[in-house]
């Protein structure tokens, strides 16, 4: 039923992504405010509900659909840059792995001319995580993990 509730609002709310970051990145497609609620909303339902349902590729397509969405306002003559470096920024600012974000995108794209941008918005997006945040998401789960197990044991 929840499904077909996120299909009813976007067409894009359903599945990893993968084919809707493919459109927006090399067919030219375009992200509407209903994507990103759908885009957001889901993992954060899924999380809430404790289904596991996946850290990267949420985080991907979030950031493609963002960034696209942003791109038509600020940037539209250039908008393919600006969904790589929200992707980067996005998983960055999310997990605290700049350097992961940056080469899984890196390759993903294979953009050679736009390294200094994705370094950058990745490095921004980790300043201001950190800001908010001090351990990466990493950490928070290992400390989670370990707390649950000490607590087992006793």
């Amino acid at each position: 039923m929840f499904w077909l509730g996120i299909t009813f609002i976007s067409s894009h709310g359903v599945g990893g992504g993968k084919m809707l970051i493919l459109d927006l990145l090399f067919r030219d497609g375009a992200a509407t405010a209903q994507d990103i609620l759908v885009r957001i909303g889901g993992p954060l339902l899924m999380a809430i509900a404790g289904a596991a349902g996946g850290l990267f590729a949420p985080s991907l397509t979030i950031g493609a659909v963002m960034g696209s969405f942003m791109a038509q306002i600020v940037w539209p003559h250039n908008h393919h840059l600006l969904i790589m470096t929200s992707m980067i920024s996005f998983l960055s600012g999310f997990m605290q792995t700049p350097f992961t974000a940056f080469i899984l995108i890196f390759e993903m794209t294979d953009r050679h001319s736009a390294l200094f941008p994705m370094m950058l918005s990745s490095a921004i997006a980790v300043g201001t995580s950190r800001i908010f945040h001090k351990k990466s998401f990493y950490d928070l789960v290992k400390e989670d993990f370990l707390h649950q197990h000490h607590k087992a044991s006793k």
